[in-house]
């Protein structure tokens, strides 16, 4: 009983150190921190874990995705630690210099982030912001504490932009929930038939990542209708056309949706055996946009490729 007693109590001594971080309390003046390890008595954790290892996010169930919340290094003390929770549910309080990977539901979320110093429990209303979590997906998300005014900021970033933060970042292993979310299951709609005809443009709905002209598997559905409708008709002809968004200089852009016109033309040779000559490629850069570059959903979709097959003349 004695031994019972004992593992009680310290489990007690590290439930109450947590807590008092969470909520911005002093620690008991027989606790130790540093900027790595965090210890009570002889009970200790580390603070920080590994370099970031990405999670193959295709690669989840069609109802998840793959959050990553990072937080930039600066002087920041133990009170703006950043207490971040989805639709009210505690995930993590990040601290200056960390990230936080979560597998969580796709779909819309409101996502909040209160600092410690506000002692409160509550994570339900301040400083919400609904976001969509696209399925099988990675969703990089900025938060900070403005030093001024001590309120929260929250952004998503471009994967380019994450990776280079990133790099200097540490996974952060202690105050962080171990609750597994269960999704419900999504029904999935099948694709509909896709329709090819002369002369008129078909968004091959193949959307690329930022700065990137590599074609995704999943886009293949729309590729595989036009070499079909070509092999079916042989006198035909396709020109294919690249576009991106309005990120980075005109003359790059320019270059890069050419780069992912040649991409889609290198699946139909490669991977339908369409002969190259039947092939026309041609880059428009950010002149031809078909949403907003305000939004990242609209930057996506402007990142496109569209083909337009056509008879021999």
């Amino acid at each position: 009983m004695k031994g019972v007693q004992m593992t009680k109590n310290k489990l007690g001594l590290l439930a109450g150190s947590v807590l008092m971080v969470m909520l911005g309390l002093s620690q008991p003046a027989n606790a130790a921190t540093d900027q790595a390890v965090t210890q009570v008595q002889h009970i200790g954790w580390n603070k920080s874990g590994n370099a970031f290892q990405p999670v193959n996010a295709s690669q989840l169930p069609a109802n998840e995705a793959n959050l990553i919340f990072i937080r930039p290094l600066d002087n920041d003390g133990l009170q703006t630690s950043a207490n971040i929770a989805i639709d009210g549910r505690f995930q993590v309080s990040l601290q200056p210099g960390h990230y936080s990977q979560i597998t969580y539901c796709s779909g819309q979320h409101n996502i909040t982030v209160v600092p410690t110093g506000a002692k409160t429990n509550n994570l339900s209303t301040a400083n919400s912001h609904l976001v969509d979590f696209a399925p099988q997906q990675d969703h990089y998300i900025f938060v900070d504490i403005d030093d001024a005014t001590g309120q929260p900021n929250l952004s998503k970033l471009e994967e380019a932009d994450a990776q280079k933060l990133l790099s200097t970042q540490k996974q952060q292993t202690h105050q962080i929930s171990r609750v597994v979310r269960d999704c419900p299951a999504v029904q999935v709609q099948p694709e509909p038939e896709v329709k090819v005809e002369l002369d008129k443009p078909i968004n091959l709905k193949v959307l690329f990542e930022f700065d990137k002209a590599v074609v995704q598997p999943v886009f293949n559905q729309k590729i595989e209708a036009v070499a079909g409708f070509m092999k079916k008709y042989p006198e035909t002809t396709t020109v294919i056309e690249g576009h991106t968004d309005s990120k980075g200089p005109d003359s790059y852009n320019m270059k890069l949706s050419q780069q992912r016109a040649e991409a889609v033309k290198q699946q139909l040779v490669t991977l339908y055996g369409i002969d190259a000559q039947r092939l026309d490629t041609v880059g428009y850069g950010e002149t031809r946009p078909v949403d907003t570059n305000a939004t990242d959903e609209g930057r996506y979709n402007n990142r496109r490729v569209v083909a337009t097959v056509s008879a021999k003349q």
